[in-house]
């Protein structure tokens, strides 16, 4: 998986995984769930570096100023393979 963020929080991403800290139904106290403890590969990258080529299934999944931009769609872009995408809304 990759996940599209800032510089400094890619490379953070990059350096030390992601923490997700979730508190379930009935339980006390928050769980606190690594990346790095877990199968598989996260990885991090600015938009201005994503090779969408590479990806059959892109997620948005938080709303940030990057991501606020319409995506007009050029002269260059009516060859480009067209990829399924998520929205996730708060």
């Amino acid at each position: 998986m990759t996940l599209v963020c800032r510089t400094k929080t890619a490379e953070l991403i990059n350096r030390d995984g992601t923490e997700v800290r979730i508190k379930l139904r009935d339980e006390a106290v928050h769980r606190a769930i690594f990346s790095r403890d877990l199968p598989g590969k996260l990885d991090a990258v600015t938009p201005g570096d994503v090779k969408v080529s590479r990806y059959d299934l892109v997620g948005l999944a938080m709303q940030e100023p990057q991501y606020t931009k319409p995506y007009d769609p050029g002269p260059d872009d009516q060859d480009r393979p067209r990829r399924s995408c998520l929205v996730s809304r708060s």
